[in-house]
């Protein structure tokens, strides 16, 4: 009784052992006997060059470069989660700011005219019936974004700090697949 390696595209995929009695031209076409080499001490996934089978390559890996790779993940990662949260785009960040800006001086005026509070006038009917309203979303919006920002943060930063400590290829993976926070 005889053990084969089937090959593939120059890799061995399967092991065979021949049954008691049989040949592989017994059990087999032609076409797939051809496929067959006799085992010896290789095994699935070495390599075969037509003529002998090798032990397949360890593949290294630079650690330092899949680190840098990991971290520009996290960092796309975070940004989707946060954009869950808040709409993307350099003009709509400074939307968010200036109305947050608004917001800050409106808190702080004990006599607000909505003249001085453009951002916040444009949401009247909108967002809220009046200036007051309109605070109080803004407000609101703003402490939730803190709280589901922060975490989203804590998220990235420590993704990021455990796959630099991360000190094999593993391990650098596993750090980098993070559980992102939800706000519900």
């Amino acid at each position: 009784m005889a053990d084969f390696l089937r090959v593939q595209d120059g890799l061995a995929i399967e092991v065979w052992s021949e049954p008691e009695g049989f040949t592989l031209e017994e059990c087999f076409t032609a076409e797939v006997v051809e496929t067959f080499y006799p085992k010896g001490n290789a095994d699935i996934g070495w390599l075969w060059d037509g003529g002998s089978f090798s032990a397949p390559v360890a593949s290294v890996v630079d650690l330092d470069s899949l680190k840098a790779s990991l971290k520009a993940d996290v960092d796309r990662a975070a940004e989707t989660e946060r954009l869950k949260y808040i709409t993307a785009g350099a003009g709509q960040a400074m939307t968010y700011q200036e109305k947050f800006a608004e917001l800050v001086a409106y808190e702080a005026d004990s006599n607000p005219l909505k003249a001085n509070y453009p951002m916040m006038s444009a949401e009247i009917g909108i967002t809220g019936s009046s200036l007051t309203a309109v605070a109080a979303a803004i407000r609101g919006a703003y402490d939730l974004w803190k709280l589901i920002g922060g975490a989203i943060e804590i998220a990235r930063l420590k993704a990021k700090a455990d796959i630099d400590k991360a000190s094999t290829e593993p391990a650098a993976r596993t750090a980098a697949d993070v559980t992102w926070p939800s706000a519900g």
